[in-house]
């Protein structure tokens, strides 16, 4: 048995109506495809900024502490809004090793923790992530425990972040480790 077309335009008409039908099925999948991809991307990037806040914070507050827990003496100096401490470390040839950490508002009025200049921050490296550090306080509570506190805050997700710790520092012993003054 041989099946053989009677009408060939009838068949193009029939191929071009399949045509019409599927276009808008086809159109429907492609942009909810492009719209769950999207808000993949969306949401990959709140939850990289997320994890830069956490680990911008965490940075610092580890850099700040090593320094911290090895100083002779820590300074703390207010200028406004301005928060310096400044370490003076146990491990130098003379005995004397200073560094200081900042607190610095950038041109995008981001605020940042910098290490000796404003040039060298620790934190509000990732632009991705625009990390802005909301608080940068230390506070001696009693002689030789100095309580440290750190919070960011993303710029793109909203979310904060906030370390606290303490450190102590015991007391310097005469003649203990070559006090050069």
């Amino acid at each position: 048995m041989r099946h053989m077309v009677e009408n060939p335009e009838r068949e193009a008409g029939l191929a071009t109506t399949s045509l019409l039908f599927m276009l808008p099925v086809v159109t429907v999948i492609l942009t909810g495809l492009l719209t769950i991809s999207l808000w993949g991307l969306q949401h990959y990037l709140k939850i990289f900024a997320d994890i830069e806040l956490e680990q911008e914070v965490q940075m610092a507050v580890e850099r700040l502490t090593d320094d911290m827990s090895q100083a002779r003496s820590l300074m703390l100096y207010r200028d406004r809004e301005r928060l310096t401490i400044q370490v003076v470390s146990r491990n130098s040839e003379n005995g004397i090793y200073r560094c200081s950490y900042g607190y610095h508002t950038t041109q995008d009025r981001l605020h940042k923790i910098t290490y000796g200049s404003d040039g060298h921050p620790l934190t509000a490296g990732h632009a991705l992530a625009e990390v802005d550090i909301v608080q940068y306080v230390c506070r001696e509570r009693k002689p030789g425990l100095y309580e440290l506190t750190v919070r960011g805050r993303s710029q793109r997700t909203g979310h904060y972040y906030t370390l606290r710790t303490l450190v102590f520092l015991p007391p310097v012993q005469a003649g203990g480790d070559g006090d050069a003054g």
